[in-house]
């Protein structure tokens, strides 16, 4: 039985770092797991190939029984655009969908008969008993599955909620080889091709801007030796030779994260590591910042959002900013590229609150700054709030077309001056990029071709966002 699994073309939306494409690992472990289960599962990534609806449907043979559609807020858009064009070609396939947006509003995506069905959190135990369902020919494929929305006559019918998968360790490796070519996908890379790892799943915080809908508030690890197996095989089928690290906080366990820098090093796999998102800077200390280099990492990003205290709080982040800059003279000590980011238009931000940000981005220094306009997405705390308390310009439960990067302005809560927010969001590029001397740093602390090409990439789309 074959199924397809798709992660759609947003190539129109802006606002969106265009310079980092990651291989979508989410329908990674799905397809992966199919095919452990004996269910031939096929991914086609339409995003990095940038592939039209028509050449997705040439794409897909004729006796496929499940297409699967995986998106975000961003990616929302083409994904309802996909599904409208594949659905009349494809009579009797059942066509679902899953990732952040589907989870957070499932009732969108059935109305308008678009999806047949839609998996609601983590998915592979989900998807699997949907496919051994259709292939024992059920008359309704959803009505036993936790975890599923479905459209049942003129009703939509939410089943239970699926159970978190308890051991992370039980699910197979990721099958790169699922994906298009390594090299066709981006990040700041010291050499490629680059390989993709998640060492757990979710996060603890309660940030309110942050969707949860998909691992919730908890947080599940995989053993250090199931991770270090997992890069032993990048190695040895695809020659990769730097790993980016995806997880939500690949720091947030202190000691596993030394174990696993310690059988890092001891492995001398001499790669280099590039941890993607954002570190937990006040769990950190210098004895694991050291490791981290000698394991090979080049790059860290620290999420810092504000730079006022008491906004911190506001927004359930609670994080220790002096600790944020012990962290970062630590990391420039050992030589690590730090990029710090941060977002106006939090709820409550206020033109004090937003001049701390902007002076807070400056006295820390990071290598990079990104700074972005707050979305109240879909499934969040903050959504929520908006839809009680304020005002959406844009109501975003239907996707949107600009990103944290496209100087969009989407809401106003208790008199929040948009104006200001927009100014700010400008400012705050200029203020830390105009100056030759950041440009020579940044560029002389690229070590290679490809990471010149990634500062160039991501330079012009910020320039982009705030002309």
């Amino acid at each position: 039985m074959k199924i397809v699994l798709i992660n759609p073309n947003c190539s129109t939306a802006k606002g969106i770092n265009k310079a980092t494409i990651e291989p979508p690992l989410g329908i990674g472990y799905l397809a992966t797991y199919l095919k452990r289960e004996g269910f031939e599962s096929e991914v086609i990534d339409a995003n990095i190939l940038q592939l039209s609806e028509v050449e997705v449907y040439k794409r897909i043979d004729k006796d496929v029984k499940i297409v699967g559609i995986s998106f975000n807020i961003i990616s929302a858009i083409a994904a309802f655009k996909l599904v409208k064009y594949l659905k009349p070609e494809f009579p009797g396939v059942i066509f679902m969908a899953g990732g952040p947006y589907p989870s957070s509003m499932p009732d969108n995506c059935l109305d308008g008969n678009y999806f047949d069905a839609v998996c609601m959190g983590e998915g592979e135990e989900v998807l699997l008993k949907i496919a051994r369902n259709i292939e024992n020919n059920k008359m309704n494929p959803f009505e036993d599955v936790n975890g599923v929305s479905y459209r049942h006559e003129d009703n939509i019918i939410k089943n239970p909620p699926q159970k978190l998968i308890g051991d992370l360790d039980s699910l197979p490796i990721v099958d790169l080889g699922l994906f298009p070519s390594l090299l066709l996908y981006k990040s700041r890379a010291r050499a490629k091709p680059v390989g993709v790892i998640l060492t757990s799943r979710g996060c603890p915080y309660q940030c309110v801007y942050c969707n949860k809908n998909i691992f919730f508030a908890t947080y599940r690890l995989r053993s250090v030796n199931n991770v270090i197996t997992e890069i032993e095989q990048q190695i040895d089928r695809f020659g990769i030779k730097q790993i980016d690290f995806l997880d939500d906080n690949l720091t947030l366990n202190v000691n596993y994260a030394n174990n696993l820098f310690d059988e890092i090093i001891d492995k001398k796999f001499n790669l280099h590591i590039n941890l993607q998102n954002g570190v937990r800077a006040d769990l950190l200390n210098e004895n694991l910042i050291r490791k981290m280099k000698r394991a090979g990492v080049f790059k860290v990003s620290i999420g810092v959002e504000t730079g006022d205290s008491g906004m911190q709080k506001r927004i359930k982040k609670y994080l220790d900013l002096d600790k944020v800059i012990e962290a970062t003279k630590l990391f420039k000590k050992y030589g690590i590229r730090v990029y710090g980011n941060f977002m106006f238009g939090l709820p409550y931000d206020t033109e004090s609150s937003m001049q701390k940000t902007l002076d807070f981005a400056i006295k820390m220094n990071p290598d990079i700054a990104n700074f972005m306009i707050t979305i109240p997405l879909p499934g969040t705390e903050l959504y929520e709030l908006v839809k009680s308390k304020g005002t959406f310009f844009e109501d975003p439960e239907n996707g949107v077309a600009r990103g944290f990067y496209g100087g969009k302005i989407y809401y106003t809560l208790d008199g929040m001056d948009t104006e200001l927010v927009s100014l700010f969001y400008k400012k705050s590029y200029k203020k830390f990029y105009y100056n030759p001397r950041k440009i020579f740093e940044i560029l002389k602390n690229a070590n290679s071709i490809h990471e010149l090409k990634w500062i160039y990439d991501a330079g012009i789309e910020v320039f982009k966002s705030i002309l």
